[in-house]
């Protein structure tokens, strides 16, 4: 799978998942735990895959984007790990 696609599709997936979450959260508490570990997985992916992609094309890229997109990933994927663990 092309490296920009899976960056697609997992930016969706987690937009698709942040608000269902928002939606079931009006509902039940319980499903913000099983939310907030597939934000994790996901994060976790994006961040790897980013990472990867930035070693892999560092001649070709700009780095100041491509920079800041990692950090926002890393912060991000932070702030649902110490979510999970709240909710837990």
């Amino acid at each position: 799978m092309n490296i920009e696609k899976l960056k697609k599709f997992t930016r969706m997936l987690s937009v698709i998942t942040i608000c269902i979450l928002l939606f079931l959260y009006l509902f039940d508490m319980n499903v913000l735990k099983i939310g907030l570990i597939v934000l994790v997985v996901n994060y976790f992916i994006l961040t790897v895959v980013s990472i990867k992609s930035y070693f892999k094309f560092k001649e070709n890229l700009n780095k100041k984007e491509f920079s800041k997109e990692i950090i926002v990933n890393i912060i991000l994927l932070v702030i649902f790990i110490v979510l999970l663990i709240i909710r837990i």
